[in-house]
Parts: C-alpha cells; sequence; structure tokens
C-alpha cells in the first residue's frame, strides 16, 4: 500500500495528474500487492490473500462521506 500511495504522489506531484478518488489508490495498492504475491512462499501467499479478501470486502461495503470536506475552520 506505501508503494501504491507514493506513486500516486509523485504522479500528483510530477506530472499533475490526481486520481479520480481517493479508493483508485487502494485498488492500485491491491493491485500491485497481486502482482508480487506470485514471489512469496505459499504461507505467505495464503495470509496475503486473506487480507487481500478482507480489503476487498471492506472497498465493496465503504460508503464515501457526504459531509463536505474543507480545509477551513472556525476559530
Amino acid at each position: 500500500m506505501s508503494w501504491a500511495i507514493w506513486r500516486a504522489r509523485n504522479k500528483m506531484a510530477i506530472e499533475k495528474s490526481f486520481p479520480k478518488t481517493p479508493l483508485d489508490v487502494i485498488w492500485s495498492g491491491i493491485s500491485f500487492v497481486q502482482k508480487w504475491r506470485l514471489l512469496l512462499n505459499e504461507a505467505e501467499q495464503t495470509e496475503i490473500d486473506g487480507l487481500g479478501m478482507k480489503m476487498k470486502t471492506w472497498l465493496d461495503n465503504f460508503l464515501p462521506s457526504e459531509a463536505p470536506v474543507s480545509d477551513i475552520v472556525e476559530l
């Protein structure tokens, strides 16, 4: 996941290319883990599979907040 966040940050800083939603970064991280999974031993692959299923379930049930987002606060 850290790699996906790093890549998204670099794209924003260097290419001025912003993800459509924050979930795009998470899906990118899941994709990256799935590709590298093949290099792990069998026990680690099983562990990664379980974590991946938990993340996918969370993402499928995720409901974005309807609250307006702002960095302006009242003092």
